[in-house]
């Protein structure tokens, strides 16, 4: 990996959630679930600086106390469940160009993926230069078949459920299926202020090996990912 481009890391951290409250530093394994997400930029080697957007004081000095920065709160109106994440990104790259500069790359990490780790964020950006790509996203094999997961109908019959191509096959003959889990996603600076979108012409898939694409969103997600560290199933 050769590198040639400069790239703000940003990491958005609000401070209010339903699921788990006050999640994003929440403590896995004695560390609070940001750092691991901090952590991985800086170990990737590859950023030049390290953004956390929030609105809390408590998730911004967890920020500064391992190594990132959180230079300004996130106004209020873009913290709400209803904020789009799109918004907050347009906002951040606002204040980054009148206070900073102009960065070639602008990568967006997640930090309720924490165990998604240095080395996948440096193969992301390998991708990135060996396809020439406007954009590369993270994904990761999923289980779900389309042809078996659907809505259910208010009158509660199956009979229209399975789609008739897959009802008889055997998992293994099915074609296998990716999802985006928001561990990675990085884009030409320029690109993504000309479209605002991740998923436009030159995009390209990163997948991230099992299971360090998780996405933590409920207490069952958070408890497992604290026995996969604590028990030595990811590095």
């Amino acid at each position: 990996m050769i590198k040639e481009k400069s790239v703000l890391a940003f990491i958005p951290a609000r401070g209010g959630s339903k699921s788990i409250r006050d999640k994003n530093i929440r403590k896995i394994a004695g560390k609070e679930m940001l750092a691991y997400t901090i952590q991985a930029a800086q170990n990737s080697k590859i950023c030049d600086r390290i953004i956390v957007s929030t609105d809390s004081k408590k998730i911004a000095d967890v920020a500064n106390k391992y190594g990132a920065e959180a230079p300004f709160m996130r106004p209020e109106n873009l913290a709400t469940d209803a904020a789009q994440m799109i918004e907050v990104i347009k906002h951040a790259m606002q204040w980054v160009e009148q206070n900073d500069k102009t960065y070639d790359i602008f990568l967006y990490l997640q930090p309720t993926n924490p165990l998604r780790k240095g080395i996948h964020i440096r193969e992301a950006f390998d991708v990135f230069f060996k396809k020439d790509a406007y954009s590369v996203v993270s994904v990761n094999k999923t289980g779900y078949i389309p042809g078996r997961v659907n809505t259910l109908p208010e009158h509660g019959y199956m009979n229209q459920f399975v789609k008739q191509s897959t009802m008889h096959k055997n998992r293994q003959e099915l074609s296998q299926y990716y999802e985006l889990n928001g561990a990675i996603e990085m884009i030409q600076w320029e690109v993504m202020k000309s479209t605002w979108n991740w998923y436009g012409k030159r995009s390209y898939p990163y997948i991230i090996p099992e299971p360090y694409g998780i996405d933590i969103d409920s207490l069952m997600d958070l408890r497992f990912v604290q026995f996969l560290v604590e028990e030595g199933y990811v590095e």
